[in-house]
């Protein structure tokens, strides 16, 4: 729903002379890093073509008291600029900080025919209050901490970088840029900065981009119990436990995994007993489960990640699945040992009577005066 203004516009910055991005506290994150980065800014446009709204979350340098370089790896901001590029005009951006977390979370999506504010209003339940920028064509949360105007400029391209990436690498880049044009925020903005390397990024890419994968290898009819991005890959090897019907089909998902998804360097395919959340055990069903004469896929010459240093010449990589699933028709052969059923659930009932004996009641709180 459209507001006239909200918190985010109680300081206006629009004259020329006194914008300045230095007035926001951006701040540098590693030894060899470029300068300041914002790195938890949501970039909102509007696709010049389809009309489309959306949004991404990619890293902005500092370049300057009115510029930006802005790393556009990932559509569908990255396709709006080509479509402006098209006509030699530049692109209405808007950079929101200091939003509601299901509005980051939705900002990674990988929907490039969806309205991410629609998505994020609809996972709130309730409609989200945006308003109108001052000088961009873009709507804005009206409860952002700040937000930053701007402007792609078209054929524009700079040295960006380096910056200490997720992939615990500097990386540098000939960028877009980002003249710009107005800032407004609360009177004292708090900013949201999200470092490249802590479990924080993992814990908000790692929802949207597991929900994305199910929901692909179900669609082509894998019987796909569970699904996990590893955090110590940086999201880049995954882990699933797979209700195989057919000696064949654990390979068959990981052929259409590993081409279908661009990120995904390495998989692991399980059955229904091993925990895809415990390394451990992950390294259990590997150590037992398979041989690498039978079980291995490798598939060279895909597309790399760009900010993967050990990708080859032409942005290039090599793949690997592994199949570590027992034979369907010898799974007696490769039953796990455990505990006594009656045992487990006695252990289970004893825990949970001295938990409840040993918590205490917090302390009383009054909502009086």
């Amino acid at each position: 729903r459209r507001v006239k203004d909200g918190p985010v516009k109680e300081v206006l910055i629009r004259e020329a002379s006194k914008v300045d991005l230095n007035t926001l506290a951006i701040p540098t994150y590693h030894q060899d890093d470029g300068g300041p980065y914002i790195t938890c800014g949501i970039l909102t446009a509007i696709d010049p073509e389809t009309g489309l709204r959306s949004m991404g979350l990619h890293r902005l340098q500092v370049k300057g008291t009115k510029r930006l370089g802005v790393h556009l790896s990932n559509p569908p901001i990255s396709t709006f600029v080509a479509n402006a590029e098209k006509n030699n005009r530049p692109l209405d951006v808007a950079i929101s900080l200091g939003v509601h977390p299901i509005i980051l979370l939705a900002s990674i999506v990988s929907s490039p025919s969806e309205d991410k504010l629609a998505m994020a209003s609809s996972l709130l339940g309730s409609s989200l209050a945006l308003t109108k920028c001052e000088t961009s064509n873009v709507d804005i949360p009206a409860h952002a901490e700040a937000v930053i105007e701007g402007k792609v400029l078209p054929h524009m391209r700079e040295l960006e970088g380096p910056f200490g990436e997720t992939s615990g690498y500097y990386f540098s880049d000939r960028s877009h840029v980002i003249e710009v044009t107005a800032i407004t925020h609360r009177r004292n903005p708090i900013l949201q900065a999200l470092h490249p390397t802590v479990q924080e990024v993992s814990l908000l890419g790692g929802p949207a981009g597991e929900a994305e994968i199910i929901r692909m290898l179900r669609e082509r009819g894998f019987a796909v119990l569970g699904l996990t991005l590893t955090a110590s890959s940086n999201r880049t090897h995954i882990v699933l436990s797979l209700r195989k019907s057919h000696k064949a089909e654990p390979k068959q998902l990981l052929h259409f995994l590993l081409a279908g998804v661009p990120f995904i360097k390495h998989a692991v395919v399980v059955d229904d007993d091993v925990n895809i959340h415990d390394p451990l055990d992950v390294d259990w069903a590997i150590a037992t489960r398979f041989q690498a004469d039978e079980d291995l896929v490798v598939i060279p010459n895909l597309r790399a990640r760009s900010i993967d240093p050990s990708r080859k010449d032409g942005l290039l990589t090599a793949k690997v699945g592994i199949d570590a699933t027992v034979p369907i028709t010898e799974r007696e052969r490769f039953k796990r040992i455990g505990v006594p059923l009656d045992v487990k659930e006695k252990v289970a009932k004893k825990v949970a009577t001295v938990m409840a004996q040993t918590v205490r009641p917090g302390p009383k709180v009054s909502h009086g005066k």
